[in-house]
């Protein structure tokens, strides 16, 4: 498979977890992202990857990685991602009124890893918070 792909883990383990591409998921008419409430949770849409497909590998799997990063860093700081709808809450684990920053550093880390397959730790996800808020890039 060639594009970011996301990992899906059945619940209940009767399942193998599968991998699929995410443009093949997210382009599926019945597709969702739910909150905790499993209510379907509103969001733009997804940049579009494809137009990266000009320029070398290297160049276009950093500009992703970026793009998620800076979206995982401003969810984690604000308790929603960079297009939430106004009057929108957090999704309960990245509430700042009811979670603190390491628990939402855990979240976000156990996020990655189940939706890009990402192995990173809460403390590199605290370091790129850190870093966003000195320098306002994803370092």
């Amino acid at each position: 498979m060639d594009g970011a792909t996301v990992h899906l883990v059945p619940d209940g383990g009767d399942q193998a977890p599968l991998s699929v591409l995410l443009a093949m998921l997210a382009s599926g008419s019945d597709f969702a992202v739910l909150d905790g409430a499993g209510q379907p949770f509103i969001q733009a849409e997804l940049p579009n990857f494809a137009a990266l497909e000009s320029i070398c590998a290297h160049a276009a799997q950093a500009a992703q990685q970026w793009w998620w990063w800076w979206w995982a860093i401003i969810e984690v700081d604000t308790g929603l991602p960079p297009d939430a709808a106004p009057g929108v809450r957090p999704r309960p684990m990245y509430d700042p009124d009811t979670t603190t920053l390491i628990e939402r550093y855990q979240a976000k880390a156990a996020e990655l890893h189940a939706v890009l397959g990402w192995s990173v730790s809460w403390q590199t996800v605290q370091a790129k918070r850190l870093a966003y808020r000195k320098s306002r890039t994803v370092a």
